[in-house]
């Protein structure tokens, strides 16, 4: 599937920036949406929900997907580290049966 591969390029890249964390995870809504797959398979609301604000926002620094000031950023921001575990477990799930 295209999604799939484009999100396994972009992860492929050595330290991936909010902005192409934030692609990776789009992609993969959207290969799990043309396959029947449950997103609650992937991350739970929560989780994309903070991921999403924190991407968004201030908190992600320079490296913010908008302007400063565009969005709020969360009390409590996921890092980029923990962003990435997220992606990872996404990608492990999605890719268990290929």
């Amino acid at each position: 599937c295209a999604h799939l591969r484009t999100a396994l390029e972009l992860w492929a890249l050595s330290t991936p920036t909010w902005p192409q964390l934030y692609k990776v995870v789009e992609e993969l809504q959207e290969h799990a949406r043309t396959h029947g797959i449950a997103e609650g398979r992937l991350w739970s609301a929560n989780q994309l929900r903070l991921f999403k604000r924190t991407a968004n926002s201030s908190a992600a620094g320079n490296e913010s997907r908008h302007h400063l000031g565009h969005a709020p950023a969360p009390d409590e921001p996921i890092s980029r580290m923990d962003a990435m575990q997220m992606v990872a477990a996404a990608l492990s799930t999605l890719t268990a049966d290929l």
